[in-house]
């Protein structure tokens, strides 16, 4: 008589196959998008997965789930012949051996591009030539605008032949932190004009094979490089900016350098999936998740997602744009606090000498222009704040 057992560290099969199928796919995300496609992208994390399926549901319609890849080794994939302007829910689910786990979904309604006219439909075009065309592509000053400490509003114009334009399905954007020298330079005229001469030279337009630059006088061009008051330095010059160069003026205590946050400086890259119509070549986007009074330089390259894969044009001249500054992210160190020598006789009150060194630069979020003093005495009820300028610190 044989006796079989069942090692204790494997699960009943019969009543834990649950446990054998793999996790969730993790980071499901979006990557780019055109009228009747999305291609998106996630990780394995920690599922045993072999291998993955997508599917995906019309928004408020009435087919249900469908799968639009049964089986893919791949951590990307291209879901097509979808509908434009439509909106769709996506899901990933990883597959093993023993079947399908639960399913990654994606929360946000993904909405597919609106349908381009008939005389703008994008043709197959072989990589070569398509790498040529998109070098042809050039762009305006990109304008960088802060709308909190950790976001800038990078919006540029973009001009081509109507053929290239067509062809553009989105941007790559590359930014990183410089010193902050780089962003004062806005403040005074000089550099400013700068933004308003590029590319817009030629006058009256500047022409590209078929296509036309807006002329400096155009709407187009009025409302990326003017704003409501029509001054080019209010534009430019963010509010944490203001006064900056008054007060390194008026204080020499302060050091530059060490007002410079950058964190880390390497090189960051993300793209944006946008269909370019020549009708309508101005292009807006957020650039979030950056640190707090720095300033980043940043270029783009126009993008054509091809069948091959992902190609690029040459980068655009680099535009720099400052963060709004915060609050400081660490407070001062006290060195030390005593008691200074005073005569009861001259009738001199009792002073303390106190020693403190400012947080380290990457802390400070912004010009430091002062300090705040509280001294507190609980048992006399003593309350008493002072300001102290950084001539004093």
């Amino acid at each position: 008589m044989s006796v079989s057992a069942t090692p204790s560290h494997l699960p009943n099969l019969d009543k834990d196959v649950s446990l054998l199928l793999p996790d969730p796919p993790g980071g499901l995300r979006v990557d780019h998008k055109g009228d009747t496609w999305v291609a998106m992208r996630w990780y394995p994390g920690n599922s045993t997965a072999n291998g993955y399926r997508v599917e995906y549901a019309e928004y408020a319609g009435f087919g249900g789930w469908q799968i639009s890849v049964p089986y893919t080794t791949s951590v990307t994939e291209r879901i097509d012949d979808l509908n434009p302007d439509t909106g769709y829910y996506f899901l990933v689910r990883g597959v093993n051996e023993f079947g399908f786990g639960r399913s990654s979904l994606l929360a946000d309604v993904v909405y597919t591009n609106p349908m381009r006219s008939t005389g703008q439909k994008r043709n197959k075009i072989p990589a070569e030539t398509m790498a040529k065309m998109l070098n042809e592509v050039i762009f305006s000053r990109i304008l960088l605008e802060p709308t909190s400490y950790n976001t800038l509003i990078a919006t540029w114009i973009v001009c081509a032949p109507k053929a290239t334009l067509i062809q553009i399905t989105g941007f790559r954007l590359k930014y990183h932190a410089v010193h902050l020298s780089r962003c004062l330079a806005t403040l005074y005229p000089s550099e400013i004009n700068a933004y308003e001469t590029y590319p817009f030279s030629r006058s009256p337009s500047h022409i590209v094979g078929d296509a036309r630059c807006p002329p400096a006088n155009s709407p187009l061009y009025t409302q990326l490089y003017s704003s409501s008051d029509g001054s080019l330095s209010s534009v430019h010059a963010p509010c944490s900016l203001e006064g900056i160069r008054d007060l390194l003026e008026k204080d020499a205590m302060i050091d530059v350098a060490s007002m410079q946050m950058i964190i880390n400086s390497t090189e960051q890259l993300f793209e944006i999936s946008q269909d370019i119509s020549p009708d309508s070549p101005l292009v807006r986007t957020a650039i979030h998740n950056l640190h707090p009074f720095t300033c980043y330089e940043v270029s783009i390259e126009p993008m054509h997602s091809h069948e091959i894969g992902p190609l690029y044009g040459r980068a655009s001249r680099s535009s720099t744009g400052l963060t709004y500054g915060s609050r400081p992210s660490a407070a001062p160190r006290v060195v030390s606090a005593q008691w200074l020598p005073f005569s009861a006789e001259a009738n001199e009150p009792p002073q303390i000498e106190l020693i403190w060194v400012p947080p380290h630069p990457q802390m400070l979020n912004g010009v430091v222009n002062g300090y705040s003093l509280r001294i507190l005495n609980e048992l006399a009820g003593f309350i008493r704040n002072i300001s102290v300028s950084l001539e004093y610190g």
